[in-house]
């Protein structure tokens, strides 16, 4: 199975050392792309309620 701590950290690393960006805005992104990335779709949606 894929390791995505390598992934994650490298975002981090990113957002944080190379675009400058706080602790809280770094954290806010990154937990905004998660729960983006986890959300429904709309076709998951509709098969529900169909």
């Amino acid at each position: 199975m894929f390791d995505f701590r390598l992934v994650t950290q490298w975002f981090d690393a990113l957002l944080r050392d190379t675009l400058g960006l706080g602790d809280f805005l770094s954290i806010l992104i990154e937990c905004v792309l998660v729960s983006v990335r986890s959300a429904p779709t709309s076709s998951a949606v509709s098969a529900r309620c169909a």
